[in-house]
């Protein structure tokens, strides 16, 4: 009874729309011969009775067609790993280390189509668009680990994490999320630009800049799948109270990991007037208290890259914002968050992952369980 198994890239095709369409102009695509991909959407589309027990997958990066040296965050294509195992009856947990955005992605995953509670990516950089979308794509989420470092990038180009985005697919899982961890701080260089008006979600923004799911060659790819599909009814709004979108909604949070000012962001909340200065340029000065904004039923929590008497690099805070929050944090925290008892990066300070930069670090690669286990075959 197979129940765990790691899978190399199986071969991209392109998206149907395209084959149609070229079929159309006379000049049909070739059709490769990806015998176990095939197999596997066979499992998938048929409820074919193979497969049924198989919880946990992990991707795997081959190093036979690495892109780039081997030592870079490789190209992978996740949407397609993910379509191939979404819709398995028993699949809790998906896994993939050390990979960053696709030269050819496939179609992303539909909303709420896959069976998975548990994602880990790990040691990678992506785009923000393919963790939204990966978010988006579970069902019910229940573990979500995302983290950067332990690998160069290709040329010294860093990919910047945008909180917010990400913050708004996790939402949408705050009933059922029981562990986050975002090691991202590192990767984070915008904080360093703006001010609390970071916080503030205009829906109009992002309406003018169009939805990918109205893109027509996903409307065709998921057709038939898209019809039997919940119809996504949550948006935010604007005009929602500050604490309605944070942190404290999560009320299933216990293990909390987020570098220290993701979680002041995250527990500050996106919407509403977070603060009366545009621009951030003047200092705030309110009554927020950031153990007031933990999820109620958290029982451990990990900070990422605080030092004690470090200044914020956010604009328009108090310099001692950090100290003073997290102080507050460990003297009210028996009597506001009972369930509390572990809490780590305060005292002794955790380091954000960091993408490696520049000669004289390969000692600080990280090197996972699966690097020395490949197998080589050998092909007629």
């Amino acid at each position: 009874m197979l129940e765990s198994l790691s899978l190399c890239p199986l071969g991209y095709e392109e998206p149907k729309l395209l084959r149609l369409e070229a079929e159309i102009d006379g000049e049909p695509l070739p059709i490769a011969d990806y015998v176990f991909k095939h197999f596997l959407e066979l499992v998938r589309e048929k409820d074919m009775l193979f497969l049924q027990n198989l919880r946990a997958v992990r991707f795997l990066v081959d190093p036979n067609t690495c892109v780039y040296e081997t030592s870079d965050y490789q190209p992978y294509d996740l949407f397609s790993s993910l379509n191939l195992v979404r819709r398995l009856p028993a699949m809790e947990t998906v896994h993939v280390d050390t990979i960053s955005d696709p030269d050819l992605p496939s179609v992303e995953p539909p909303s709420q189509s896959g069976n998975y509670t548990c994602i880990i990516i790990q040691h990678s950089s992506l785009h923000y668009p393919y963790l939204v979308y990966t978010i988006e794509s579970a069902k019910r989420l229940e573990k979500f680990t995302y983290g950067i470092g332990g690998r160069f990038s290709r040329n010294g180009m860093l990919i910047s994490f945008h909180p917010e985005y990400v913050f708004r697919a996790l939402f949408a899982h705050r009933a059922s999320l029981r562990q986050l961890d975002l090691d991202v701080e590192g990767q984070t260089r915008q904080l360093d630009l703006v001010g609390l008006r970071y916080l503030k979600y205009i829906p109009e923004e992002e309406e003018e800049q169009g939805s990918h799911r109205d893109d027509p060659v996903y409307l065709h790819e998921w057709a038939d799948e898209l019809e039997k599909l919940p119809v996504k009814e949550e948006q935010i709004s604007s005009n929602v109270s500050v604490g309605a979108w944070s942190l404290r909604s999560f009320l299933q949070l216990k293990d909390l990991s987020l570098g220290v000012h993701i979680l002041y962001l995250y527990a500050r909340g996106y919407g509403g007037e977070q603060c009366g200065d545009q621009w951030g340029d003047q200092s705030v000065n309110d009554s927020f208290s950031l153990v007031d904004h933990l999820p109620p039923n958290l029982e451990s929590l990990r900070i990422y890259g605080y030092k004690k008497g470090m200044k914020p690099r956010l604009r328009g805070v108090p310099q001692n914002l950090l100290e003073d929050q997290l102080a507050k944090l460990m003297a009210e925290k028996d009597q506001k968050l009972p369930r509390l008892v572990v809490i780590e990066g305060i005292e002794e300070m955790i380091p954000n992952g960091e993408t490696l930069e520049g000669p004289g670090n390969e000692d600080k690669l990280w090197k996972g369980e699966a690097d020395d286990e490949w197998t080589d075959y050998e092909y007629e």
